[in-house]
């Protein structure tokens, strides 16, 4: 559970942050990006989402939650629904990346312009804005810490789970044999 204490301390940083995304964020990298403040992503061939479903483990409550907040109730479920994975520019389109870039150059420097142009402004009055707008997500993310647990263990125990992670390893070890 080391992923989802991660993502409550960036989540809940009191200053502005910036995922700058050059590769592939599926996953725990999707899940540290919806962290953040801003979500940046050159525009390639990489892929970002939460792509449990596809590999057979239900999304946890508070992240379709967060997910949700930021691409709307209809993508969520359609999206999460079967695990898909997106291009820079669709997840733009969705609300999951704030702006798609041309190059990691591009991209870099629009990270710094933003955390430059937020670090002008009061970091107190910040500070307070992003707690009070943070606060509802973060105390239902803790009261449902347990049962969230729960339901982690459930599903990783599930057979349904167990035979997708059984194809998965097989898949993989079949790569390494090629």
């Amino acid at each position: 559970m080391l992923g989802k204490s991660v993502f409550r301390r960036i989540y809940s940083l009191p200053v502005p942050s910036v995922a700058a995304i050059d590769g592939h964020a599926l996953g725990l990298g999707c899940v540290m990006a919806m962290a953040c403040q801003k979500r940046y992503m050159v525009d390639s061939k990489k892929l970002i989402g939460l792509n449990e479903v596809a590999v057979g483990m239900p999304v946890p409550e508070w992240l379709g939650v967060r997910f949700r907040d930021l691409t709307g109730s209809r993508v969520a479920e359609d999206l999460l629904g079967v695990g898909a994975a997106l291009t820079a520019t669709e997840a733009c389109s969705a609300g999951l990346v704030d702006s798609v870039f041309a190059s990691k150059s591009e991209m870099d420097a629009a990270a710094v312009d933003f955390l430059q142009t937020r670090a002008a402004a009061s970091a107190y009055a910040q500070s307070e804005t992003l707690g009070a707008l943070r606060r509802h997500f973060l105390d239902y993310f803790d009261q449902s810490s347990e049962r969230d647990n729960k339901r982690f263990w459930a599903a990783i125990s599930h057979p349904d789970t167990q035979r997708s992670i059984e194809r998965a390893l097989e898949k993989l070890s079949s790569r390494k044999k090629k």
